[in-house]
């Protein structure tokens, strides 16, 4: 069965992270929390985590990409949390990297990572859900 119905609607779509991507690390000045990475995209990331974070506040966020050749790390990238979403099970968050002041260098990693996920991608359907 294919969901013929399905249309991204963020502006960006985001890539399913897998299982060559690292849990993310978000700091803020008093914590720091482990949170599941669940999608990406060069300019934000979706998580999931246990806990509610505060929802204001300075960020930066850790994580890393591997595939068969070599690992792409990011560390301490400062960013802002957009959206945030409490379930039964835990809290969504989306967010958003800070690129005004990012070196060349961080942002080729990122745009590296989105398109290691985008070629690992199943085409057929989200999460595998909608396949013949």
């Amino acid at each position: 069965m294919t969901d013929t119905n399905y249309s991204e609607q963020r502006s960006q779509p985001r890539h399913l992270c897998n299982d060559q991507f690292s849990n993310s690390t978000l700091e803020t000045d008093d914590a720091t929390y482990q949170l599941q990475s669940i999608n990406f995209h060069h300019q934000g990331i979706g998580l999931f985590g246990p806990e509610r974070l505060p929802t204001t506040g300075n960020y930066a966020i850790s994580f890393s990409c591997q595939d068969e050749d070599s690992t792409l790390q990011i560390e301490q990238l400062a960013c802002i949390l957009i959206y945030s979403n409490e379930t039964e099970v835990g809290n969504q968050y989306g967010v958003r990297f800070n690129l005004d002041h990012i070196d060349q260098e961080a942002l080729s990693k990122l745009l590296d990572i989105e398109k290691r996920l985008k070629n690992s991608e199943d085409s057929n359907g989200r999460y595998g859900l909608f396949q013949n």
